[in-house]
C-alpha cells in the first residue's frame, strides 16, 4: 500500500497515459520485434526515441498542451 500511495502522489497533476503515448509504445514494441530479426542500429535508435517520447508525454505536467 505504501508504494501505491507514493506512485499516486508522484502521478498527481500529470497527464498519464493517452492515446498517442499508447500508440507510440505499440510502435516501439513492433520495432523491437523487427529489430530481433533485422538487428539494425537505426531501428534500435528509433525505438528508443519513441519510448522516451512516450514516457515524456506520460510524465508531463502540461496537461493542456498534451490534450491538444
Amino acid at each position: 500500500m505504501k508504494l501505491l500511495n507514493k506512485i499516486q502522489k508522484f502521478m498527481y497533476g500529470r497527464s498519464g497515459l493517452d492515446a498517442l503515448s499508447m500508440f507510440l509504445f505499440q510502435i516501439y514494441i513492433v520495432l523491437l520485434i523487427v529489430n530481433i530479426f533485422v538487428n539494425s542500429k537505426i531501428i534500435s535508435f528509433i525505438s528508443l526515441l519513441l519510448a522516451v517520447l512516450a514516457l515524456f508525454r506520460i510524465l508531463s505536467r502540461d496537461i493542456y498542451r498534451r490534450s491538444n
